[in-house]
């Protein structure tokens, strides 16, 4: 009992500490007002102010330095998208060939699933040659030779086809 007695009046003690911590709660600081100083030399923001005439030659030159990069940057990219153009339309009746015959022979079907690949990659600009081991390059010519493609198609095959060693 005499345990009990001893946990009772630790909790009253502990209650009495918290009452007496709330009571020592210190006031807010009071409120001070602020005053700007004043000052002579001060310009009002909506004013415009007076550009120096290097400021107008370094901004001239930063606007013309602009207009040349912007001016350059359509040069590429309108050569970008004449190459493009270029190259798919030296493909265009190759792919037209394969796509065609595919329909039909078994062999030619594979043969423009294994070219596909590399004619798309050259025209995006991935790569500018591709190489083949021995058996498939010749493989992939005798197919073209059956085809019927002319002889600039047949070169621009082999320009575009190497064998690997």
């Amino acid at each position: 009992m005499s345990y009990q007695n001893n946990n009772n009046s630790n909790n009253m003690d502990n209650m009495e500490f918290y009452k007496n911590e709330d009571d020592e709660i210190r006031p807010p600081d009071e409120v001070k007002r602020e005053r700007l100083i004043d000052n002579d030399n001060w310009i009002p923001l909506s004013l415009p102010m007076m550009k120096t005439t290097e400021e107008l030659e370094i901004e001239e030159a930063i606007r013309l330095s602009n207009a040349a990069m912007d001016t350059y940057e359509e040069e590429q990219i309108q050569k970008l998208i004449n190459e493009l153009h270029f190259k798919k339309n030296k493909f265009k009746n190759i792919n037209f060939i394969f796509k065609r015959v595919s329909k039909f022979d078994k062999e030619v079907a594979e043969i423009y699933e294994i070219v596909e690949h590399a004619i798309d990659k050259y025209i995006v600009g991935d790569i500018q040659t591709y190489g083949w081991d021995k058996e498939t390059y010749e493989r992939i010519f005798k197919t073209i030779k059956n085809l019927r493609f002319n002889e600039q198609e047949v070169n621009t095959l082999k320009e575009l086809f190497y064998v690997e060693e």
